[in-house]
């Protein structure tokens, strides 16, 4: 049987690891890009969707429904309005949460930690790399997200004022985060006639050593 516990030391939770525990590679962050693939792979068309938790000023949980994508080194990061209320909540406390939810393989990912921006130069480049289409229409919403309106018609109408090619520079209503620090990884999966297995990795700062456990489901 596999013990319990195992821990393998490393610098950073963001270094290429691989963790080796009974012939099992543990490096979490590789875990995960692994589960989102596959979910992806059996035809999940937003494998990447996760809910952000967020604390308000009046300690109320925030949690919203948002694409994620991955930089060079896998950890999680995220794109957002500068008036938007989880830009708020972080301003307060950059303590934040992520759940992805797999319904294609039922399994499930949460992730907690402390929250850092995005700098200029990869948001630039992160810029690039959206549709047109979706660049046209940030260029409208992006600096007023969340203000009421009567009508998607008065957006269509901001978006035919729009100047040509004004999608080719990024606007300064266009800003992200990425996870700076994670403090524990959890992974949860449904197993069919059996129990549900859940595995933990929690950061140890002291000795900067992923702890990786096996839990009660």
């Amino acid at each position: 049987m596999l013990e319990a516990i195992a821990t393998v030391t490393i610098v950073s939770f963001r270094n290429k690891v691989s963790m080796i525990f009974k012939g099992m590679s543990l490096n979490p962050l590789e875990k995960l890009t692994k589960w989102l693939t596959e979910e992806r792979s059996l035809g999940s068309n937003f494998a990447h969707g996760a809910v952000l938790g967020t604390s308000g000023q009046d300690g109320m949980p925030h949690t919203r429904m948002l694409g994620i994508s991955f930089n060079r080194q896998g950890v999680p990061k995220f794109h957002t309005s500068p008036v938007s209320r989880k830009v708020e909540d972080i301003n307060l406390t950059n303590k934040a949460s992520l759940t992805f939810a797999f319904q294609k393989t039922m399994r499930s990912i949460s992730l907690e930690g402390f929250l850092e921006p995005l700098s200029d130069k990869e948001l630039d480049a992160d810029w690039k790399k959206l549709e047109v289409g979706f660049q046209k229409n940030y260029l409208v919403f992006g600096h007023q997200s969340g203000r009421r309106i009567n009508s998607l018609q008065e957006l269509r109408v901001q978006q035919d004022r729009l100047p040509s090619s004004g999608e080719e520079n990024k606007p300064s209503s266009f800003i992200g985060y990425s996870f700076k620090i994670i403090e524990r990884i959890t992974f949860y999966a449904v197993a069919k006639e059996d129990f549900a297995r859940c595995e933990m990795f929690e950061f140890e700062h002291n000795t900067q050593d992923w702890i990786y456990s096996l839990r009660v489901p």
